[in-house]
C-alpha cells in the first residue's frame, strides 16, 4: 500500500541541525527551476527572525559554502 506521509510542519526545511556552536541550522533543498513555496519562505522567515542560519541550495558544495 503507497501512500504519501507528511512529517513535520508545512513549509519546513528539508535538512534541520544543530550547528557546532549550537545554531540551528534549515536548509531547503532545490534543483533547477524549482521554486520555494510560500510555507517554505514564510517557514525560513520565521527561523531567520529566531536566529537561525537558514538557506537554499541546490547541491552539497553549495552548502558547504554557506555553512
Amino acid at each position: 500500500d503507497e501512500r504519501y506521509v507528511r512529517f513535520g510542519a508545512i513549509g519546513s526545511s528539508d535538512i534541520l541541525s544543530i550547528l557546532p556552536y549550537g545554531q540551528l541550522l534549515c536548509v531547503e533543498c532545490k534543483v533547477g527551476k524549482n521554486k520555494l513555496s510560500r510555507s517554505q519562505r514564510d517557514w525560513l522567515e520565521r527561523a531567520k527572525e529566531a536566529g537561525a542560519k537558514t538557506c537554499v541550495v541546490d547541491s552539497r558544495d553549495e552548502l558547504m559554502a554557506e555553512i
